[in-house]
C-alpha cells in the first residue's frame, strides 16, 4: 500500500509540475531573479516590512505601500503573481480533494 500511495503522490507532483502554469511560474521567477529593480525592490520591501511590523510607524507604511505598488507595476512581477496565483490554486484544489477523500474514508468506516 505505501508503494501505491507513494506512485499516486508522485503522479499527483508530476501533474503540477508538467502544468504549462507550473513551467511558465518557473520562466517568470528566472527572468526576474535576472531583474536588479525587481531584487531591489522586494530586498526594500522585505526590510520595510519588518521596520513596520516593529515600529508602526505612518512614514515607514507609506513607504512600503508606495514601494509595493512599483513592485506592481512592473508588467514581469505582475505576470509572474498571476501564474504563481494559478499554479497556488491547482494545488489548493487538489489539497481539497485529498481532505475530502481522507474524510469520507476515514468517517465511512464509522
Amino acid at each position: 500500500m505505501e508503494k501505491k500511495l507513494s506512485k499516486a503522490i508522485s503522479e499527483v507532483v508530476t501533474s503540477i509540475t508538467d502544468s504549462e502554469e507550473f513551467k511558465e511560474c518557473i520562466r517568470l521567477k528566472e527572468l526576474m531573479d535576472k531583474s536588479s529593480e525587481i531584487k531591489e525592490l522586494v530586498n526594500d520591501i522585505k526590510v520595510l516590512q519588518k521596520k513596520y511590523v516593529r515600529t508602526q510607524d505612518d512614514k515607514v507604511k507609506e513607504e512600503l505601500d508606495a514601494k509595493q505598488a512599483r513592485l506592481d507595476s512592473i508588467p514581469l512581477y505582475d505576470s509572474y503573481q498571476k501564474k504563481l496565483a494559478e499554479v497556488n490554486r491547482k494545488i489548493d484544489f487538489i489539497k481539497d480533494e485529498l481532505n475530502d477523500y481522507f474524510y469520507k474514508v476515514v468517517n465511512e468506516k464509522k
